[in-house]
């Protein structure tokens, strides 16, 4: 979590952070996926920015393993230039 971050986030907040809807939102706290809590006196809903960065890292997609050292498929070429026969 960064500095500058607040601790807890408001659902616009959160939402905005996921790149998702209020709704959605809603629904992923509705079905257990995600906490929510109050803050005492006021009863606001609030979401815990870690919480929120944890379901962010957990959204991204698998990072793309890159292959090094694959062999080279060996064709051989039609033309007599291509094939190393020196004509």
């Amino acid at each position: 979590m960064c500095h500058s971050c607040p601790p807890h986030l408001t659902i616009k907040q959160a939402a905005a952070r996921l790149n998702t809807s209020e709704r959605h939102l809603r629904r992923m706290c509705t079905q257990h996926d995600l906490e929510i809590f109050r803050l005492g006196g006021t009863g606001d809903k609030r979401y815990r920015t870690t919480d929120i960065d944890a379901l962010l890292v957990s959204m991204k997609p698998p990072a793309v393993e890159t292959v090094t050292n694959a062999p080279v498929a060996q064709t051989t070429s039609p033309h007599p230039m291509m094939a190393g026969d020196g004509v």
